[in-house]
């Protein structure tokens, strides 16, 4: 079952990021990144009125959410610039890398973490910086195609 879901979770990740890659360069990267956040609106509204999960207001809280917005934002105009152009073998391994952010956060809040958990951790997340370097040295070569070299 794990692998089921491990399965279903690259295949819905991997379609997002072609499908985000073709409405961006069709309608361009703001056009894009606002119907698409607008529709991710109308989604946790309609989730937020069927639920109507209770929930204190705080102005720290209101605060802590306008930063994570707005460098969720800006994090997807760049994913979407780069989807646009074409460089997704450069960025989609850099923005899987969020879940690197999480655990050093986990780890440097107190949480005990094993061995184990630690050589998977330097194991999964030193693999995506493997083809920045291929790159560098593929651009040197061969100017014109950079991301048909990986």
């Amino acid at each position: 079952m794990y692998l089921l879901m491990r399965l279903l979770s690259a295949l819905c990740w991997g379609g997002t990021d072609y499908l985000s890659g073709k409405a961006a360069r069709e309608l361009g990267v703001f056009k894009a990144l606002f119907v698409s956040q607008l529709f991710g609106l109308m989604m946790l509204s309609l989730i937020f009125f069927v639920f109507s999960i209770p929930f204190e207001l705080k102005i720290s809280g209101l605060l802590t959410a306008a930063i994570a917005s707005f460098c969720n934002l800006l994090g997807m105009v760049f994913l979407l610039k780069a989807l646009s152009i074409g460089k997704v073998s450069v960025v989609a391994p850099l923005v899987s890398l969020y879940g690197a952010v999480t655990t050093v956060l986990a780890i440097i809040s107190g949480r005990q973490v094993s061995w184990i958990i630690l050589s998977g951790f330097f194991c999964a997340y030193s693999v995506p910086v493997l083809p920045v370097f291929h790159l560098r040295t593929t651009e040197k070569e061969n100017p014109r195609l950079p991301s048909a070299s990986l």
